[in-house]
C-alpha cells in the first residue's frame, strides 16, 4: 500500500531548484524518500508547451526526461502506486506524493549548434513520397463507371505482366512488419525519430559534463525558431518536432549508394569509406548545401544516410558507413546509416518502451548489426549510440580507452532508465539503475569532457573570456583566434608548448595508446588559461609513473590541444624534447634551433644566419608566397635569406627595436609572413592567403638571435635561432 499522504518526499539528486540549464531535454534523477516499492509511476507535468509524460519508479529510484521551454519552467512531479504506461491512466487517481522543481532554460545563441541532416539519393522515394501516400501517386479520376472498370482491368493486367518491385511498398528505412513499418513510409516520421535521438544525446552529454564538474554544459541544437508560445494560441508539440533536420540530396542514385562495393561492412569492397565522401560532396556543392550549413563550416553535423538497407540475401548492410571526421578549417561531420531507426521512439511517451523492448530482431527485414542487436532495445543502443560516437569524432575526439568513444554505448539505455528488460545480458538487471551504476561503460571519458569544455558548440555565457578574445569580438579577431595553430619547440630545459588561443590540454600517449592528460579547464574559479607551458623530463615522468628519459622506457608522445580545437603532436619526447646546442664560428654564445615551419626537402638550399648587430630594416620579398627576406644592418651590409622574387616591402626598425616574433602562414612552404617587433609594431601580412597560422616566438628566458631555414624558388622552411 502507498504511504499516508505527507510521509514520503521526492528527492531530486542531480538538479538544484532554480538552476539554469542550457539543454531543452533535461534528465531529472531522484528517489522517493520514505517509501520503496518494486515498481511505481512518476507523472511529470512539464508546463503548458508539452504534454505530461510518465516514467518508471523502480525501488524508489526514478529518471525522468523533461522537455523545457526557454525561460522559467515550473515542473510538477506526482508519484502513483503501480506501473502505468500513459498519463491518461492516471487522470482519475490520487498521487501519494508530489513535488515541484523550478528550472530556467537559457538558450546560448552564441554557441554553434549541432546540425542534423538526412542524406538521400537523387532518385530517393523520399523526394516524392513525403507520407504513406500523396496526391501525385493517386490515379486520375475517371469520368464514368464504364471507364473506371476498364481502367481497373487494365491496371490488373499490367500488374500481372510486370514484376512487382521489391521497393514498391517499402518504408523509407528498414523496418519489421507492423504499425511502425507503415509509419516509416513518411519522411516526417523519420525526421521525428532522428531528432528525438539528438535530444537524448544532448541530455546525456549535459548529465555527463555535470558529473565531471565541467558545468551544465552540452551542445546546442538548431531549434531556436521552433519555440511555441501557448498563450498566443500555440499548440502542444512533441519534443521531436523542434529541431531543424536538413535534407541533403546527393547527386548519386540509390543504386550507387547501395552498391556492395560501397558498403563499409563488405570486407572486399573497393570503397568502404565512400559514404562519408558522398555526404561531403553535398556540403561542398553550393546549390545542394542548405544555407545554414554553407554559411557556417564550423558547425558540426550529424548525417544519416536514408538509403542504408539490410540485404538478407547477401547478408550485407548496403549504403552504410559509420565514420566521423573533424576539421578546424572545414566541415566536421559524422555519418551513419538509417538501418537502426525503426527501433527508435518518435515521442517521449515511447522512450521507456523502446529501451525495454525485448522483441527479437527479425533478420528477414532488419540487420542484427555486428551480432550485438538480437533484441529491439539493443538495436536502439547500438544504432543511436554508434551515431553519437561518430558525432563524437566530429567534435574532435579520437578513440578514448573507455566510454562513448570506446563503444560503451552498448549500454546507452542505462543513461535514461532505472531498469532493464528481462533479456538484458548483464546480471541483476532488475535492480534499480542509479547514477552510481548507470555509466560503467556508457560515459564520457574525462579527456573527451575536457575537449567539450573548449569546443564552441558547448560554450556557455558564463565561461571565462578567451585569450585576446571576447564573445563580442569583431570578425577579424575571431578569425585570428580560430586559425592560430599551437606550437612546440625543443629547449635546453624540455619541450615548450605555446598557443595564442590558450592550451586546453596536453594528452600523453605511450606509442598510440592513451596514458593520461594534463588539463586546463579554467573551472570552477575562472583562472585564465595558460598560453605557454614547459614540459620537463621530471614533470612528465611523474605523470606517467616511470623515467621517460631512460632508453628502456616506452616512447612517449604528446598531443597539445589548443582552446580553438587545433592540435600539434610531439613524437618521441625523449629524443626530441630537448634542444641540442649548436656551435657556430665567431659566435661567442650557445645557440639552439627553435621550431621551424614549412616542409623540409633535401634538395632545398639551407640557410642559417646569426644577427651580427641590431637590424636597421628588413625587406620582405613576396607575391603569392614568401620569396625571401633581406636583412639590413646600420653599416650598410645585408644578408639574403631565400630569393629575390616577388614585390619588395621595406620594414624599418627604430633604434633598440628587435624581432620579438614572426607570424607565418605555412603548409609545404611559407605562404605569408608578419614580423612583430619588441615595441609591438608589425610589418603587416605580406604574401598569399594559404597555409595555417603559426607563431615563431622564443620561449620565456630565451631571445631570438637569428634565423634558419631552407629555400628553392621561395622560402620553404623558417625557424628562429635562440640563445
Amino acid at each position: 500500500m502507498p504511504p499516508a499522504q505527507g510521509s514520503a518526499r521526492i528527492r531530486i539528486s542531480n538538479v538544484e531548484n532554480r538552476e539554469t540549464v542550457f539543454q531543452r531535454l533535461l534528465i531529472v534523477q531522484g528517489y522517493v524518500e520514505g517509501y520503496q516499492n518494486v515498481r511505481d509511476t512518476i507523472l511529470v507535468q512539464p508546463g503548458p508547451a508539452y504534454e505530461p509524460v510518465v516514467w518508471q519508479v523502480n525501488h524508489g529510484h526514478f529518471k525522468a526526461l523533461v522537455p523545457l521551454s526557454p525561460g522559467p519552467n515550473e515542473l510538477a512531479f506526482e508519484v502513483f502506486g503501480g506501473d502505468f504506461e500513459y498519463p491518461d491512466h492516471l487522470l482519475q487517481r490520487q498521487p501519494f506524493v508530489q513535488g515541484r522543481l523550478s528550472i530556467w532554460f537559457q538558450r546560448d545563441r552564441g554557441a554553434l549548434p549541432l546540425q542534423l541532416a538526412i542524406l538521400v539519393a537523387c532518385d530517393s522515394p523520399a523526394l516524392n513520397k513525403p507520407g504513406v501516400t500523396s496526391a501525385s501517386q493517386q490515379p486520375p479520376p475517371t469520368k464514368n463507371r464504364a471507364s473506371k472498370l476498364v481502367g481497373e482491368f487494365s491496371q490488373q493486367l499490367a500488374n500481372s505482366l510486370v514484376p512487382r518491385s521489391i521497393d514498391e511498398d517499402r518504408p523509407l528505412v528498414d523496418a519489421p512488419p507492423g504499425e511502425g513499418r507503415e509509419k516509416l513510409k513518411n519522411l516526417d516520421e523519420v525526421k521525428r525519430r532522428f531528432a528525438l535521438q539528438a535530444y537524448l544525446w544532448q541530455a546525456f552529454h549535459a548529465e555527463q559534463m555535470r558529473r565531471m564538474c565541467l558545468g551544465p554544459r552540452t551542445f546546442a541544437l538548431d531549434d531556436a525558431n521552433s519555440d511555441v508560445q501557448p498563450e498566443s494560441g500555440g499548440y502542444r508539440k512533441d519534443l521531436s518536432e523542434y529541431p531543424k533536420v536538413h535534407i541533403l540530396v546527393s547527386r548519386h542514385t540509390t543504386k550507387e549508394i547501395r552498391d556492395p562495393d560501397n558498403a563499409q561492412q563488405n570486407q572486399r569492397a573497393k570503397n568502404r569509406s565512400i559514404q562519408h565522401r558522398f555526404a561531403g560532396e553535398v556540403l561542398e556543392e553550393p546549390e545542394r548545401c542548405p544555407p545554414e550549413l554553407r554559411n557556417n563550416k564550423s558547425a558540426p553535423i550529424a548525417v544519416m544516410t536514408l538509403e542504408a538497407t539490410w540485404d538478407p540475401c547477401l547478408r550485407l548492410l548496403r549504403g552504410h558507413a559509420a565514420l566521423g571526421s573533424f576539421s578546424p578549417d572545414s566541415w566536421s561531420f559524422g555519418v551513419m546509416g538509417s538501418h537502426w531507426l525503426w527501433s527508435a521512439p518518435s515521442s517521449l511517451h515511447e522512450v521507456t518502451s523502446a529501451f525495454q523492448n525485448c522483441s527479437r530482431t527479425d533478420t528477414a527485414y532488419c540487420i542484427n548489426d555486428l551480432l550485438e542487436c538480437v533484441y529491439h532495445y539493443e538495436t536502439l543502443n547500438v544504432g543511436s549510440g554508434a551515431m553519437m560516437h561518430e558525432v563524437g569524432h566530429a567534435f574532435s575526439n579520437p578513440h578514448w580507452p573507455s566510454g562513448l568513444m570506446a563503444r560503451g554505448y552498448v549500454e546507452f539505455n542505462r543513461a535514461f532508465m532505472t531498469s532493464e528488460g528481462p533479456h538484458c545480458k548483464r546480471p541483476g538487471n532488475m535492480n534499480p539503475i542509479t547514477p552510481e551504476t548507470d555509466s560503467g561503460t556508457n560515459h564520457l571519458h574525462r579527456a573527451q569532457g575536457v575537449r567539450a569544455r573548449w569546443h564552441p558548440a558547448f560554450a556557455l555565457p558564463s565561461d571565462p573570456p578567451l585569450p585576446f578574445m571576447n564573445r563580442d569580438g569583431d570578425a577579424s579577431t575571431w578569425k585570428h583566434w580560430k586559425e592560430a595553430e599551437p606550437t612546440w619547440e625543443p629547449t635546453m630545459h624540455g619541450a615548450n608548448f605555446r598557443s595564442k588561443s590558450g592550451i586546453a590540454s596536453l594528452e600523453v600517449f605511450l606509442g598510440d595508446t592513451y596514458k593520461t592528460h594534463i588539463e586546463f579547464t579554467g573551472l570552477p574559479d575562472g583562472n585564465p588559461v595558460q598560453q605557454e607551458m614547459l614540459i620537463t623530463n621530471e614533470y612528465l615522468s611523474k605523470c606517467v609513473g616511470f623515467d621517460v628519459s631512460s632508453p628502456a622506457s616506452p616512447s612517449v608522445n604528446l598531443t597539445a590541444l589548443a582552446c580553438n580545437m587545433r592540435e600539434i603532436q610531439l613524437q618521441d619526447f625523449r629524443n626530441n624534447a630537448y634542444a641540442c646546442p649548436i656551435s657556430l664560428p665567431r659566435v661567442p654564445f650557445t645557440v639552439t634551433k627553435g621550431m621551424s615551419v614549412g616542409k623540409e626537402d633535401p634538395s632545398h638550399q639551407c640557410f642559417m644566419h646569426v644577427f651580427r648587430q641590431n637590424l636597421s630594416h628588413v625587406v620582405i620579398r613576396a607575391g603569392a608566397f614568401v620569396d625571401g627576406l633581406v636583412l639590413f644592418y646600420p653599416d650598410g651590409s645585408r644578408e639574403l635569406l631565400g630569393c629575390t622574387g616577388g614585390e619588395a616591402f621595406r620594414f624599418d626598425l627604430a633604434r633598440g627595436e628587435q624581432i620579438a616574433a614572426i607570424e607565418v602562414r605555412s603548409g609545404l612552404w611559407l605562404d605569408a609572413i608578419n614580423i612583430i617587433l619588441s615595441s609591438g609594431r608589425q610589418s603587416g601580412w605580406r604574401g598569399g592567403e594559404g597555409g595555417n597560422l603559426r607563431t615563431l616566438q622564443p620561449p620565456r628566458g630565451s631571445n631570438t638571435v637569428g634565423l634558419y631555414g631552407s629555400s628553392s624558388q621561395w622560402i620553404h622552411t623558417l625557424g628562429l635561432l635562440l640563445a
